[in-house]
């Protein structure tokens, strides 16, 4: 009867990652982007986020980067998550998490 269980979710898999690059392509031509190297004194900063605020390696890789930008920019430190996990860090602006109630 058509659609086997493996193929639902293979199909469901196809839609939300195009649906996921469609967002990030949109995303992308609305803001200024930049790459960047994941340089040993980036690591270093990771490695320091993760004693200091108790992340995991990749979200300390993310604050590492934010910290860096923050550095070459003279702003103040922000973060576009849904991650609830950097909400630990102090100094750090967080967009698009919804206040705690």
């Amino acid at each position: 009867m058509g659609t086997t269980i493996s193929g639902a979710i293979e199909g469901r898999r196809r839609f939300v990652v195009g649906a996921y690059e469609r967002l990030l392509e949109f995303q992308l031509r609305a803001l200024r982007t930049s790459e960047m190297r994941l340089t040993r004194s980036l690591l270093t900063a990771a490695r320091d986020a993760m004693c200091e605020w108790g992340l995991r390696p990749h979200d300390a890789c993310v604050l590492a980067l934010a910290l860096h930008v923050q550095k070459l920019t003279g702003t103040a430190l922000h973060l576009a998550t849904l991650d609830r996990d950097f909400e630990v860090v102090g100094p750090l602006h967080l967009w698009g998490l919804p206040s705690p109630n």
